[in-house]
């Protein structure tokens, strides 16, 4: 009970320091009632869905591909010693990069959006969008 309570008193103390931001400079910042309405618009309009469907697909096809890649890099490292020692350098200054450094590489490559994702060199969907 007593965790629920701190829940609730976490959540209106932030929407009250929401609210006040808006006081403060309404120009910059909606208000949390601004905002939940025009939530409830969007969602009560017909062309929220398909866009959230969209996204939804590519979240999808994008957590398959991690996924099945992931399993197998890790596997192929773990049983075969001497393609784990060569890549370990190599991942670890992966890892030491800021991801967000990587994001205009993966723009290059892939593109924007969804159908130039389908399209590019490593695609979940063989088909590119001029094919459909």
């Amino acid at each position: 009970m007593k965790r629920a309570l701190d829940i609730v008193l976490l959540v209106l103390a932030g929407l009250a320091i929401w609210e006040a931001m808006h006081l403060a400079a309404p120009f910059a910042l909606t208000s949390p009632a601004g905002t939940a309405a025009k939530t409830w618009q969007m969602l009560a309009s017909t062309t929220f869905w398909p866009h959230a469907a969209e996204t939804a697909k590519a979240f999808l096809y994008a957590l398959l591909l991690a996924v099945v890649g992931g399993l197998a890099m890790g596997f192929g490292l773990g049983l075969n010693r001497t393609s784990a020692e060569v890549a370990e350098p190599i991942l670890v200054s992966v890892y030491s990069l800021p991801k967000v450094t990587l994001y205009p590489l993966i723009l290059l490559i892939f593109g924007l959006g969804v159908p130039a994702w389908r399209s590019g060199p490593c695609t979940a969907s063989s088909r590119s969008r001029s094919s459909r």
